[in-house]
């Protein structure tokens, strides 16, 4: 879809996330040690989301990749863990000849499609800052998907946050990664005891009410022009 096709859907998400690039012999190979999805099985046409944990198996940040090629990759994180995550990355690549820059282009989301974008146009869509996280945890929720940054970095393991229900984010085979034993022994010898549910309520002040005893993932966001709201949660099962 070209940008004139689909600019009216677009909105900007740079108050949200920043984008490094990995270029350099060997950077696909650098990157799939790191985080928890199988590069090699990831489509290069688009950005696929993804994590990178911590040795104890918990998401330190959510990330979506696209793969140029072998030896230049795309990467959108957090905004406010990108010095987190450029040291994360550039203390693991050692004596490899990679190079890792923030780049300043614009970044966009089609909430209709789904879609996340480079673009070069500095603004496609201008809106009030609260309506384009609105726009943005709308998007992760009608996917299933969280958002894991500074504020619950390091907080939840990918199965808690049903990470293990989508194709191709999480791999089990591929080989070692931060956290990967952790992940692993859960899948083939333990038991998900907690699962990230979406609670929604016509009243805001009833949602949170009924998250109080439940391990938050999200701030509670306004659906459908206000008349409901939704949060998404950690539940026992």
């Amino acid at each position: 879809m070209s940008d004139k096709d689909s600019s009216n859907n677009l909105i900007t998400i740079n108050s949200i996330c920043s984008l490094l690039d990995f270029s350099g012999e060997g950077a696909l190979g650098f990157l799939n040690n790191l985080v928890i999805s199988d590069l090699n099985e990831l489509k290069n046409e688009q950005f696929n989301y993804s994590a990178v944990c911590n040795p104890k198996g918990r998401i330190i940040a959510s990330l979506w990749i696209k793969i140029i090629s072998s030896e230049h990759i795309l990467m959108v994180c957090p905004k406010n863990m990108i010095d987190d995550l450029s040291n994360f990355f550039n203390q693991r690549k050692f004596r490899l000849k990679i190079n890792i820059t923030m780049i300043d282009k614009n970044i966009t989301l089609d909430n209709e499609l789904g879609d996340i974008n480079i673009t070069d146009i500095n603004i496609l869509r201008e809106i009030d800052i609260n309506r384009i996280y609105e726009n943005f945890y709308q998007f992760l929720f009608k996917n299933n998907l969280p958002w894991i940054d500074h504020n619950n970095s390091e907080k939840f393991i990918p199965q808690h946050v049903n990470l293990d229900q989508h194709a191709n984010i999480m791999n089990f085979t591929k080989g070692c990664y931060p956290g990967q034993e952790i992940v692993a022994r859960i899948k083939f010898l333990g038991t998900i005891k907690k699962r990230m549910c979406l609670l929604t309520n016509n009243d805001k002040e009833k949602l949170i009410d009924m998250s109080q005893d439940c391990v938050k993932v999200s701030p509670v966001i306004a659906m459908d022009a206000e008349t409901s709201f939704s949060i998404q949660v950690i539940k026992q099962l």
